[in-house]
């Protein structure tokens, strides 16, 4: 009488090789993390500020200054009072009241060697009369 086995599961090099991709995929993960974390936040901050009272009384530079104030409450560390002008804008339309906050940035991260990761942001809220944003 033969005993006839089946074996299941994996072998030592497909377990290395499976070990391998889950690596490599937590690695982009923690990664892409803060990218994210920050776009998340500058968002949240461009509405915060969008939704504020009397918003559409103000300027544009009163508006940067609360912007820039929502970003250390965020602890959003990328803009300063000099390089924020380059990446945020208050605009308003021809033939239309309200105005718009735009934002438009991009963020890169290391992976590995030579290898970045970018993120491209590209974000406008509206501001209404009421103060009330759209997005």
């Amino acid at each position: 009488m033969v005993n006839s086995y089946n074996q299941q599961g994996l072998t030592l090099i497909s377990f290395f090789l499976v070990c391998a991709l889950v690596g490599l995929f937590s690695l982009v993960v923690l990664k892409l993390f803060p990218l994210y974390n920050e776009a998340f936040r500058v968002s949240a901050s461009l509405k915060t500020v969008a939704t504020m009272p009397d918003i559409a009384m103000k300027n544009a530079d009163d508006i940067k200054n609360l912007l820039m104030r929502n970003f250390e409450v965020q602890e959003v560390r990328r803009f300063d009072d000099h390089n924020i002008k380059k990446y945020f804008k208050v605009e308003k339309e021809k033939g239309k009241k309200e105005r718009t906050l735009h934002m438009q940035y991009e963020s890169r991260g290391p992976l590995f060697g030579d290898l970045d990761l970018v993120l491209k942001f590209d974000k406008a809220v509206a501001i209404r009369e009421s103060g009330s944003a759209l997005e």
